[in-house]
């Protein structure tokens, strides 16, 4: 047995103010964690970050079921708005591009969302003297689609990566 890494520095995600988590399919697996974490912290008022927001990208609406738990808690008790969650569907018959849809109460959007939207307002944040970050983990396409937007505006960024 060989036990390798961890790799990377390491982040604390309570040294920011906002936090947007964009995971892409499986890549929710670390996004998720931290999310998970960060609520804790948030409803234990053991950080004082004034918001977090999750936004995932699967392919079909059940992807959404080992998460299903965090994500309706989150979506129900939203901390007085700082915690949001937003999911996206792009490959669902049943959630067709531009609709919203309730996957057992769940609200999900069809298509794919704006990330550099998302990250561009962020830039208001940073203009109010907040210390906004993101954290990505997912394709490469969408990993380098938020590392640039956050290059541009100026904002923290990490990435996970799936590689071997």
């Amino acid at each position: 047995v060989n036990v390798d890494g961890p790799y990377g520095e390491h982040l604390d995600p309570t040294d920011f103010d906002t936090i947007l988590l964009v995971a892409g399919g499986i890549g929710v697996t670390p996004i998720h964690s931290i999310f998970r974490e960060l609520r804790n912290r948030l409803i234990k008022g053991s950080c004082d970050l004034k918001r977090v927001h999750l936004l995932w990208v699967v392919q079909k609406c059940d992807d959404t079921a080992p998460f299903w738990d965090t994500l309706m808690d989150a979506q129900n008790k939203p901390l007085d708005g700082r915690l949001r969650v937003s999911v996206y569907v792009d490959k669902d018959e049943a959630c067709p591009p531009g609709t919203q849809a309730s996957v057992n109460g769940l609200s999900v959007m069809g298509g794919r969302p704006d990330v550099v939207r998302e990250i561009e307002a962020l830039s208001g944040d940073k203009a109010m003297g907040l210390k906004p970050h993101v954290f990505v983990c997912g394709p490469p396409g969408l990993t380098a689609m938020a590392d640039l937007a956050c290059l541009k505006q100026g904002i923290s960024f990490h990435k996970e990566v799936f590689a071997f």
